[in-house]
């Protein structure tokens, strides 16, 4: 009875009820990978540039829905901004993001395995990385080990063949890599839902379309 909207079910005849909409707040975890194999480009214009920046965007939007967000960079000398949320919170991930270096020679996924035992189960784990760096072969371990702790996953991936490579064994590392359609299909067998940012004349509009939609391979979107 304390659902019934009286005034509108007496004006239409019928009973009608006040509907709420629940607020969800969940842990949003922001992954970013510092190893220097992921650099590539030059001066601002960097795959690494981009992927500091899908972490701002992230990490804004999840505030902004109040969402708890933690930042944590995986690399020789990784760091870790705990859970919080708010302004001031934003602005600490925001600051510590502009510091951020890609240069350490490190496994983005075993350190990830290590972490996610600590993470608090049902919340929402971003992983953001250069597409050509992904080791494929310790997905279906950390889709698994998400899954056990009811933490869903989100690769966010920059395509970085589009950008000057810094590195001899980059060279090798873009040739082996499996085409973009490949790794969506890949990550989505997995179970993992993937946004991928390309080189754009624009990052930040690059960006922006990237995250508000998941990727599909040409094969899904004809479909």
């Amino acid at each position: 009875p304390s659902r019934i909207h009286w005034r509108s079910s007496a004006k239409h005849d019928e009973f009608r009820v006040k509907e709420f909409q629940e607020s969800i707040v969940t842990d949003v975890s922001i992954f970013l990978d510092l190893n220097r194999m992921g650099l590539t480009g030059l001066g601002e214009h960097t795959s690494f540039e981009y992927a500091v920046k899908a972490a701002g965007i992230i990490a804004r939007t999840s505030i902004e829905k109040s969402h708890l967000v933690q930042l944590i960079m995986l690399g020789q000398n990784g760091e870790h901004i705990p859970l919080g949320t708010g302004q001031r919170h934003l602005l600490m991930i925001l600051d510590r993001l502009a510091f951020a270096k890609a240069e350490y020679n490190s496994s983005f996924e075993e350190q990830l395995l290590q972490t996610i035992p600590h993470l608090r189960r049902g919340g929402t784990t971003i992983l953001i990385q250069s597409i050509t760096t992904i080791q494929h072969a310790k997905m279906d371990e950390i889709v698994s080990a998400m899954q056990l702790r009811q933490i869903t996953p989100v690769m966010v991936g920059i395509d970085d063949r589009d950008f000057l490579k810094l590195y001899r064994e980059q060279e090798d590392s873009h040739v082996s890599a499996l085409s973009v359609d490949e790794i969506i299909r890949e990550l989505a067998l997995r179970g993992m839902r993937m946004h991928v940012a390309t080189k754009d004349t624009e990052p930040l509009r690059a960006l922006t379309t990237a995250l508000e939609r998941p990727a599909f391979s040409s094969g899904e979107a004809d479909a």
